[in-house]
């Protein structure tokens, strides 16, 4: 890896000569000649972050050129093997998808921006360290986000393929023992938000001492918002789409204004606070809205 230093007074002369060896400006005069390959982070890509270093910058665009490539070669895996119909006409009523796909578009959506914890963090006034801090606890307290999007597919299948078959006691037996999955999940975070110090030290180190009290939060959130999850497909299963974003839709507002009221004096630790609470309340009424609109198991 080669960086080029050029040694001009002018930045706006920088600025032009990048461009110029990026191909992305062709010279008035004279010519440019280029050995090897080149690659610009200044005006073409991702550009610099002020507070990373040069190095970091690099890692960063790469980091993101990384996971744009994995989406890419995931949809074509998929495509692969799953191999949709894409010019044929659907025997679906697109009006009875769409009433489908539009509360969990919004649910979707809505869980996307209360998960803004970071942005809020950074926005309202947090530094670099508050914020690698809170990404490193967050990261921390993704298994159970990894158990919702493995369960909630195969889970909506079979309930919406028993309710079909009219085998309404064995589908709400399935739902009601993928709910208590959540609460076989509250001892392991209990457990995990007790050990947070020597978690959190023995995956990022000493320095990342501080994240221990964010993550002990953050693991309750997760097992909370698993349970959010497991409820909307539920819900959807049982042909009630639009409880999804009943559920999810005022958790953007209320967490934004948690967010505003503690990340200033609390920093990473209230933007933690806030995420946390809302994700449990929103688990509560999730779970009984289940419980209202199936009933009991027989």
């Amino acid at each position: 890896m080669v960086f080029a230093d050029f040694a001009l007074q002018n930045l706006c002369q920088i600025r032009i000569e990048t461009k110029i060896l990026s191909r992305v400006t062709e010279p008035t005069e004279g010519y440019a000649e280029i050995q090897g390959r080149v690659g610009s982070l200044l005006e073409v890509g991702t550009g610099f972050h002020p507070e990373l270093t040069g190095r970091e910058n690099i890692y960063l665009n790469g980091a993101i050129l990384g996971s744009i490539g994995a989406s890419v070669i995931e949809l074509g895996v998929s495509l692969f093997y799953v191999r949709p119909s894409l010019f044929l006409k659907s025997s679906i009523p697109l009006r009875g998808l769409w009433s489908f796909a539009a509360p969990l578009f919004m649910s979707a959506l809505s869980l996307r921006f209360f998960r803004l914890d970071l942005f809020a963090l950074k926005v309202l006034g947090g530094t670099a360290a508050q914020a690698g801090f809170y990404s490193a606890a967050f990261n921390l307290s993704t298994p159970p986000a990894l158990l919702s999007i493995s369960l909630s597919p195969p889970l909506i299948s079979t309930l919406s393929r028993l309710m079909k078959d009219g085998h309404t006691s064995e589908a709400k037996e399935i739902a009601s023992a993928a709910l208590s999955s959540v609460f076989w999940l509250l001892p392991f975070g209990a457990v995990a938000a007790g050990a947070s110090p020597d978690i959190v030290e023995l995956v990022f180190g000493r320095d990342f001492s501080t994240a221990a009290p964010i993550f002990a939060f953050l693991i309750f959130a997760a097992v909370a918002l698993h349970a959010v999850n497991v409820a909307i497909a539920i819900l959807t299963a049982s042909n009630h789409p639009k409880w999804s974003f009943t559920l999810t839709g005022p958790m953007v507002p209320i967490a934004l204004l948690g967010h505003i009221l503690l990340i200033p004096p609390l920093g990473g630790l209230g933007a933690a606070l806030v995420t946390t609470f809302v994700a449990c309340l929103s688990a509560v009424i999730s779970v009984l809205a289940v419980y209202r609109t199936l009933g009991p198991p027989s």
